[in-house]
Parts: structure tokens; C-alpha cells; sequence
């Protein structure tokens, strides 16, 4: 059986959209530049070890920058607040359980999200990695620290998000 964490579901082994395993989209599936979504390694470094912030932005321009036509600005600012929210929660020291919870269930909203909008399946699947990421934290503060990184790089797409509507 696989552990479970941030991220709604358990990590197995084979197939793909797991946590270190490629993901391969059809047309229309909002696949970052090159057909590559954010590797393993650099999930890793953007939510616990990338400290000037090249890989994360390196990986939200190109991610934002391969999004189709149906991919809307406000599909993904809706899921930018919904983190902001989340964000907000964590500071507050009675609401640190609710907000650790709430990241948890991020999981299946993502999953739900990407069935509503299919183009947000590499966003999403990218997301749900960088969860599992947070879960690994040693300790709830540990955690809110990995998940406002997270928060980081959902707003630096968002803010990529023009650019890439002026270029069409």
C-alpha cells in the first residue's frame, strides 16, 4: 500500500501522474512548453530548498506559457484563492489544524477541478505533486512554510498569465 498525504489518494507505483512519473496529455491538455510538466527534482526544490526562486519561476513561466486557448485566467485565479485562503488560515494559531486539513483536501479538489477543465490536468497534476511535498514536512510549521511556497508558484503563473494571453 502507499503512504498517503496532501495530494487525495495514495502513491503507487506504474501508470502515470504519480509523484516522479511523466505525464503524457492529449491535445488541449494545457502541457507546459516541450510537452514537459515540472520534474520531480524541481518540485522538490520549489517547495523546500529553492531559495532565490529561479527554479520556481523558471517552471511557473513555462508552465503558464503552455496552457491552450481554454484554459481561462479565471479557472486558475480560483484556484490561487483558494490557496491564498488556506495561506490566510495557517497564520492564525487556532485555525493551523483547520488549514493543515483543509491543504490535505486539496487533493480531491484538484482531481474534481481537472474534470470540470481538462486543460488544467498538467497544472493540477503538478500541484497535487507539490502537496505531497508539503505533507513531507517535518512538523506543521514545516509544512506551512512548504505550502506558502506552493502559494508562490501559483501566483507567479497567475502573474505569467497575461503575457501569455498578449502573445495570441
Amino acid at each position: 500500500m502507499g503512504q498517503r498525504g496532501f495530494g487525495g489518494g495514495p502513491q503507487r507505483g506504474g501508470g502515470g501522474g504519480g509523484l516522479g512519473r511523466p505525464v503524457h496529455h492529449q491535445q488541449g491538455g494545457g502541457v507546459a512548453q516541450g510537452g514537459t510538466i515540472v520534474s520531480p527534482e524541481d518540485v522538490r526544490a520549489i517547495v523546500s530548498g529553492d531559495d532565490d526562486g529561479r527554479i520556481l519561476v523558471k517552471n511557473a513561466e513555462a508552465l503558464a506559457g503552455g496552457f491552450d486557448q481554454s484554459t481561462t485566467r479565471t479557472s486558475i485565479r480560483r484556484l490561487y484563492t483558494e490557496f491564498r485562503q488556506i495561506e490566510a488560515m495557517w497564520r492564525d494559531a487556532e485555525r493551523r489544524e483547520i488549514a493543515a486539513r483543509r491543504a490535505t483536501l486539496l487533493g480531491p479538489r484538484l482531481a474534481y477541478q481537472t474534470g470540470r477543465a481538462p486543460a488544467l490536468r498538467t497544472l493540477t497534476d503538478v500541484l497535487r505533486q507539490m502537496l505531497v511535498e508539503v505533507a513531507g514536512g517535518t512538523d506543521n510549521e514545516a509544512r506551512r512554510r512548504r505550502f506558502l511556497r506552493v502559494v508562490e508558484f501559483v501566483e507567479a503563473i497567475v502573474a505569467y498569465l497575461p503575457q501569455r494571453e498578449r502573445r495570441n
